[in-house]
């Protein structure tokens, strides 16, 4: 939830509802989106890609 009183900035779970919030630690980063985006170590993102598709 948002630390804001009121919250100005709401997340998507303030705007959606809990239904929506994640339920897992489990991220994903789709490889598309990743491949146009600007990340500060890029490198160890393509090598997660990687052993995820091994891992399949």
């Amino acid at each position: 939830m948002s630390p804001e009183k009121p919250p100005v900035h709401p997340t998507v779970v303030d705007v959606l509802g809990p239904e929506y919030a994640p339920h897992t630690a489990e991220v994903h980063i789709d490889a598309e989106a990743a491949s146009v985006a600007d990340f500060s170590d890029k490198e160890s993102l393509v090598r997660e890609e990687e052993l995820s598709k091994r891992l399949e």
